[in-house]
């Protein structure tokens, strides 16, 4: 199903999802390019070796913003991301811009405690385990 040009997701800390994510050598992890990672962000993955990981978790600040060269999650793969929880109820967020001049294709599961924004100009396609 191709959703247009923004998806809007807002998860709750009590929903619980996976996704993946990870270098350009694992076409099942979204793929980051290390020099657009902000320096306040950890990104760290369920194996030593981010080739073989099937996890990516991403540690970050509210409003954190990080452009990805692609933005694909596959069957079986998760991606976490972690922001700061507020007593008040207010949410952190999370924007991802996905570059890669084609869709992204979600098919793995995403975790996050606050508001994700994933921005992609070529259309977004969840799939049956997305």
């Amino acid at each position: 199903m191709k959703t247009g040009l923004i998806m809007m997701v807002a998860l709750a800390a009590l929903g619980s999802f996976c996704a993946s994510a990870s270098f350009a050598l694992d076409d099942n992890l979204p793929t980051i390019d290390p020099a657009n990672v902000p320096d306040n962000v950890m990104i760290t993955y369920d194996t030593p070796n981010s080739v073989n990981a099937t996890q990516m978790i991403i540690t970050a600040p509210d409003k954190t913003i990080m452009d990805f060269s692609s933005f694909n999650i596959s069957n079986n793969y998760s991606v976490q991301i972690v922001l700061p929880t507020y007593d008040n109820g207010m949410l952190a967020s999370f924007l991802a811009r996905d570059s890669s001049g084609s869709a992204s294709n979600i098919n793995g599961i995403l975790n996050c405690n606050g508001l994700f924004i994933l921005t992609n100009t070529n259309g977004i396609n969840i799939g049956e385990t997305g």
